[in-house]
């Protein structure tokens, strides 16, 4: 019979390394990745109360309310915050694209197969040119 261990935090906490969607210049994005909890988020104030109901509908993924873009970024700035562990949100925050955004925030609430999608279109991708056209074969 296994002998059962107890979970220590550091084999929870040390994150998942991923593939995101690539920065606007084609660079690819690498990042350790962790799976915070939006409740705990809420409840602890790095998702303010003004933005609860925001968190809400993103969580329930609800169309986000015209004129609400600021408070719908906010919330996903905060989950990013919370979320990427390897590079540091600060450092890389002027480069993150709103599809990064939406990607680092959809990880941390489903884990790796939240990004299924994204890899999926991705594989699409390879197969045209940048252009979207397709590709011509000489003989």
């Amino acid at each position: 019979m296994e002998e059962l261990k107890i979970t220590k935090a550091e084999d929870i906490n040390g994150g998942e390394i991923v593939k995101l969607p690539p920065f606007p210049n084609g660079k690819e994005f690498i990042a350790r990745l962790k799976n915070p909890s939006l409740f705990v988020l809420c409840k602890n104030g790095a998702i303010p109360n003004e933005l609860l109901q925001e968190a809400q509908d993103i969580y329930e993924g609800k169309d986000m309310q015209a004129g609400r873009i600021k408070e719908y970024s906010e919330v996903l700035i905060a989950v990013a915050k919370a979320t990427l562990i390897e590079p540091k949100f600060e450092d890389i925050e002027e480069f993150l694209s709103t599809t990064q955004l939406i990607s680092i925030y959809n990880y941390a609430q489903g884990g790796v197969r939240a990004l299924i999608p994204f890899s999926k279109i991705e594989e699409l991708l390879k197969g045209s040119d940048t252009l979207g056209k397709n590709k011509k074969t000489s003989k």
